[in-house]
């Protein structure tokens, strides 16, 4: 493990497949949290540092992370949320562990559902993030008693409901995964990837929505890097 901003990162996707895959045989809660830029600024919140601190797991979504682990002399492999869901998904599969989709607008929501009933993933109940109590929606959840449950209400939303709820299954915040994996949202080119430029990217191709964002967090790994 690697400390960073006060949490405790995973050093790299095996160890942390591993150790998801024991919580999964475990059972009882257990909440990964993919850091990134956008999380390091939420973390000004004491509520959600609070939180974050409280997550069972967590690893380097973004390169920015990384990089603040090597000005500490460690390294940490990069394991995009995205990537880490999608991989969960072909997990759940072959494991048979029953899967809650939560999140996302209701057409992206129907093509991910379908895509994991494509591939064999009991797919216990899916839920939009639209026009719904999430009062009901975590009841619903706890009645359909996933292994694996997955949210896609953003940051820090999806984390404050994970966090709120304390679901018997591992629990992820994905953000936008949906919208990359029904491809409603194409993802930043792989030659991005390694360079760590997948950020600039998006910033790059929509600058109001996401330019804002960016420098937040870009602040908020300076902070982190003086601290």
């Amino acid at each position: 493990m690697v400390e960073v901003a006060g949490l405790s990162l995973h050093t790299s996707r095996s160890t942390l497949r591993r150790d998801l895959h024991a919580a999964v045989a475990a059972g009882g809660h257990h909440h990964h949290l993919s850091v990134n830029a956008n999380k390091l600024a939420h973390l000004a919140d004491p509520a959600f540092a609070s939180l974050a601190h409280r997550a069972t797991s967590a690893a380097a979504d973004g390169a920015s992370v990384c990089w603040l682990a090597a000005q500490r002399g460690a390294r940490v492999e990069r394991i995009p949320g995205c990537e880490l869901a999608d991989e969960l998904l072909h997990d759940a599969a072959e494991q048979g562990w029953r899967t809650y989709l939560y999140g996302g607008r209701p057409a992206v929501l129907a093509a991910v559902a379908t895509l994991a009933d494509e591939r064999g993933v009991p797919v216990v109940g899916a839920c939009d993030g639209y026009a719904h109590d999430r009062g009901v929606v975590a009841q619903a959840i706890h009645a359909a008693r996933p292994q694996l449950l997955l949210v896609a209400l953003g940051t820090p939303a999806a984390e404050r409901f994970i966090d709120r709820h304390r679901f018997e299954a591992l629990c992820l915040g994905v953000g936008g995964t949906f919208d990359v994996l029904a491809g409603a949202v194409r993802r930043a080119p792989r030659w991005t990837h390694p360079l760590g430029l997948e950020g600039v990217w998006r910033v790059a191709s929509e600058p109001r929505a996401r330019a804002l964002p960016f420098l937040r967090g870009a602040r908020a790994v300076l902070r982190a890097w003086r601290a």
